[in-house]
């Protein structure tokens, strides 16, 4: 039963993943990225040009990503086996990685099925429109999987295992890194020492992982992703630009950018540092403040 489970699951995403690659990749035809978001996955080719070109990435292709998607692109890239028409080139490179994503997609339906104790259907809620969406045109769903199998791998009291995923994750996307709090109050208040292994092994394989950049592009281009997000100011559509708006026209309130900027920034990390506090004694407790951390970044 759990073969023919994961078989149809296969299945059903590898026939999502042929329609709209084929049929729904114009969007039927509309302005709306309703199946397809090229202006993404487009942005992902060009940033691992590195690759294909046998450039340093950071200093010569610029990347706005941690180094784990960065390599990534670079690597999936490598399908295109260099010269050629770029429309095929793209085309291939986003098909293998839109298929790549679905394929992290059902390890992670799967890997929570087996997790949730009871209600294990709620793990299908990943085939929801939105996160077929996300999971489809960007690569969201690879940190989102590191973090609950690192998460898993703690439960089991496998914490080596666990810090070098949520290392991994941290490097995906910069999120994971603010789980390391709660595991180490967890751990505290479960055995009343500090874990300094984890930290060790976390930190150990940030630095891996950030060592080929150091190396071939100096300081400076470690530092391109951190500097070109605090340059690049809201979005928008960003949560602190609509509240900044609606205080503008209700109250008549003017606050400059960076004061939302900055008050949703402490936002995001203050449940990653009030869990030391909170004293998450049990697995129940640890898994409501990862929650926490995660819906409020």
């Amino acid at each position: 039963l759990k073969s023919n489970r994961f078989v149809s699951l296969g299945l059903g995403l590898l026939l999502l993943w042929l329609l709209v690659i084929t049929f729904l990749r114009a969007n039927l035809q509309t302005p709306v990225r309703l199946f397809s978001d090229e202006y993404d996955r487009f942005i992902y080719f060009e940033r691992g040009a590195w690759f294909t070109e046998h450039l340093v990435p950071y200093r010569d292709v610029l990347s706005e990503y941690p180094q784990v998607p960065t390599y990534f692109f670079g690597l999936v890239r490598a399908v295109t086996l260099g010269e050629g028409n770029i429309d095929i080139a793209y085309w291939k490179f986003s098909s293998a990685f839109s298929l790549l994503m679905l394929v992290i997609l059902a390890a992670t339906i799967e890997l929570l099925y087996r997790m949730l104790p009871t209600k294990k259907y709620r793990a299908y809620l990943l085939l929801l429109p939105a996160p077929l969406f996300f999971s489809f045109n960007r690569f969201d769903i690879l940190p989102a999987c590191l973090s609950l199998l690192s998460y898993k791998m703690l439960r089991e009291e496998k914490w080596d295992a666990s810090a070098l995923l949520l290392g991994v994750g941290a490097l995906t996307k910069w999120y994971p890194a603010l789980f390391m709090p709660a595991y180490l109050a967890y751990y505290y208040q479960t055995r009343k020492r500090i874990q300094w292994r984890v930290i060790v092994i976390f930190g150990v394989t940030c630095s891996i992982l950030l060592l080929p950049t150091l190396i071939s592009g100096g300081i400076d281009a470690l530092l391109v992703p951190y500097r070109f997000h605090m340059e690049r100011g809201l979005e928008t559509v960003s949560l602190p630009t609509l509240v900044g708006r609606g205080v503008e026209a209700l109250f008549n309130i003017h606050a400059n950018q960076q004061f939302y900027s900055w008050t949703f920034f402490l936002l995001q990390v203050c449940p990653s540092l009030l869990v030391i506090w909170a004293r998450p004694n049990t697995g129940k407790k640890l898994l409501n403040w990862c929650i926490l951390i995660t819906c409020t970044f």
